[in-house]
This record gives structure tokens, sequence and C-alpha cells, in this order.
């Protein structure tokens, strides 16, 4: 059965398209609505000054913030990073500064409230502390609640286990140094530094709740991560529980693969894309994203259509892998890069998945109905603060 929004908690607990700038219509003007002031506040975001040296001597803010600076709010889910000092130390940096909002979340309810706060403060750059769970959280609770025009900006920190998403539309590093960066930059009010991206919108069953992310994965995709958070959980080698430990975890059975273990089992799935089904039902691999670069920064796409969606196929009798990975993870087309030994990347608007298996969303299993394809569609859009 689908998974409800009371049932999805994020998994990182415990653990575009172009550039939206100045003058080319990225920015959503000012909301009508009371206390919003989207992205054309008169409002300072910080309305005191701050002298003082910055936590490790780093940069501080600007004493007098410049006329149309941004509000900015943080929202920290509880993650392994945060669970390992990371939120004590965003807690002690925001107490210096209590006209920065602050909520702690855990679940889906937890996401809801915290924005519908931040829209009653007029939050104009909402900043999600947390891994790839939480901000597929907020992406859902905001992509489903608020109207595209009174969407606030996203600044994303990476705070969790799993920070893929962070790495390519977020600010990499430690989260507090990366927060006071997006404070220095909100201060300017200055439109430089967005970026546009695509959301994925997951279609379970027809009538339930559309949940958005960056990355649904099948198959192995699956099948890994359902294994990896077993591994990750009760290793005691230092640093096996972040994302290294992701990274080691896929390496080692991708290995069993290459010298002919057999690491993952066959999943059955029919696909369609934009209307037309593929040849292949027997996978290996099958993921979608909007990201442009994932884990370690590899791009395993290599499509030429102009949709939004990467999608890679493996099949489960594929040939030549390790030849194919030698290029494939970095995105370049090779002559072992053919549907003819398994492999298959294109570009989609829209993807139908009919199948019995399971799947996850930015690390969130889903299960879903095999009476219904899963609809996945990335016709939304967010700006993301990368300064």
């Amino acid at each position: 059965m689908p998974t409800t929004p009371s049932q999805r908690q994020s998994e990182d607990q415990g653990e575009a398209e172009s550039p939206a700038g100045a003058g080319d219509g990225g920015v959503a003007p000012a909301a009508d609505g009371a206390g919003v002031s989207r992205f054309a506040a008169s409002t300072p975001t910080v309305d005191r000054a701050r002298s003082e040296p910055a936590v490790g001597g780093r940069p501080v803010l600007d004493p007098t913030p410049a006329e149309g600076a941004f509000r900015v709010g943080v929202l920290s889910s509880p993650g392994y990073y945060n669970l390992r000092g990371g939120l004590p130390r965003i807690r002690e940096f925001l107490s210096t500064l209590p006209e920065v909002p602050h909520r702690e979340v855990h679940h889906p309810s937890d996401v809801a409230r915290a924005l519908e706060d931040f829209r009653k403060l007029a939050i104009d750059v909402v900043t999600v502390n947390g891994g790839d769970g939480t901000l597929s959280m907020v992406l859902t609770s905001l992509l489903n609640q608020v109207r595209q025009e009174e969407q606030p900006l996203l600044a994303v920190l990476a705070g969790g286990r799993t920070n893929m998403s962070a790495g390519d539309v977020g600010l990499r590093g430690d989260p507090v140094r990366q927060l006071e960066r997006i404070l220095i930059w909100a201060r300017r009010g200055r439109r430089e530094g967005l970026a546009r991206r695509r959301i994925m919108g997951v279609h379970l069953t027809p009538g339930n709740e559309v949940l958005h992310g960056f990355f649904l994965g099948a198959g192995a995709v699956y099948q890994i991560s359902r294994s990896c958070w077993d591994f990750r959980d009760r290793s005691r080698i230092p640093g096996m529980r972040t994302g290294l430990g992701t990274a080691v975890h896929v390496i080692s059975r991708i290995a069993r693969l290459i010298f002919g273990g057999h690491p993952f089992d066959p999943t059955r799935i029919r696909v369609r894309v934009d209307g037309a089904f593929l040849d292949v039902e027997e996978h290996a691999v099958l993921f979608l994203t909007t990201l442009d670069r994932m884990v370690l920064g590899l791009k395993p796409f290599w499509g030429d259509q102009p949709g939004p969606i990467h999608l890679t196929a493996i099949a489960h009798d594929h040939r030549r892998l390790l030849l194919a990975a030698a290029t494939g993870l970095r995105g370049k087309p090779s002559r072992f890069l053919k549907p003819s030994n398994g492999y298959l990347s294109l570009n989609a608007e829209q993807v139908e998945l009919f199948m019995d298996d399971g799947m996850t969303l930015d690390g969130e299993v889903l299960n879903p109905m095999s009476s219904a394809p899963v609809v996945v569609r990335a016709d939304r859009f967010v700006d993301f603060v990368q300064p």
C-alpha cells in the first residue's frame, strides 16, 4: 500500500533548468496575502547589528542589512550528522540571532507546521538543515500546500546522513559555516546566486498525496538502500555511518557484480516513457532524477533528449559492465553503453512505472500498488540559494 503522509518519516533521521536571477523572471513577485512578503520585503532580514567575531573567526555579518534584504528561517531534522554534534552547534550559533526563527522537525506534520509558522513570519528563505529525506518532506509539504508564486526560496545544508541533494542544489561543507554564508547573502538583498531546479512529483495512486523529491530508485537501488541502512547502523568503523559508508557499501556490491557475483535480484518493471513502453522489463537498476550530479559527483546519465527527468536503466542480463561503467558513471556515451548490452539512458517529461516491488524516494522507502502505475513528472520548480 502507498505510504500515507503520517507514515512518511524521513529515513535520514538517526543517521534546473536555468538560473533564476535578476531581470529574468526567476524570482516570484511579492504576494498579496497577509503576512507574506515573498522576495520583495523592504524589512531587513536581521534588524540588529552584529559586530563581534563569528564562530571560529569566520566573516561577520554585515552590520547594516541592505534595503530589501531577505528574511531567513532554519528548519532542522535530528539526522545522523546533527545528532553527532551538528545540531547543538546550529542551536548555539542561532542563539545569538533570535530574529532568525529555528524549528526542529521529526515528521511530515512537523514540517507542515514549521512552514506555516514561517509563512506567518513572512520568511523569504527557508534553510533546510537535514538530509535527503528531510528535504523531500519539505518539498512535498511546500509544493502541495503553497502556490508557485508564493513559495519561499530554499537553501540546503548538508545536515543528514545522506546528502546527495545538498551536494547538487545546496551548500556542501560545515553547516554552521554555510548557514553564515546564507545569512550574509540574505542581508545584502541581492537576487544573485539563485538556481532554479525542477522537482519530481511522484504519484503513487490517483487521489493520494503527490510526493516530491530529486531521486527515485528501483531494483538494485531499492535493495541497496534496505541493506545499506543495516550496514551503516551495525558498523563500528569511523565514518561508515555517513555518506562514506553508503559509498563503501555500494562499491562492495558492485564489485561482487563485476567479478561474477549475483548481489541483486532481478526486478520486473514495465516502463512507459512519454507514452512509449521500453523493450526491457527485467531490470537490475532503474532510477529517475532531476539532479545534475549525484553522490561523489557522478553523472550516470547520458541521454540527449530535452526532458527534465533523467532516466537510467540497466537490464538484468547486461554485459560488459566494467567497460560501460568507465564512461557511463561520468555521463559520457560510449560504444558499450547501448541497449543491446543492456544499458539505456534518456530524458523524459513523464515516466510511468508498472511494478510490484518497492522503490525509494530520496532514501524514503515507498510501496506502490501493483494495480496502478507510479506516475512521475517534473512540472514544478523551486529556486535554491547557492551564494
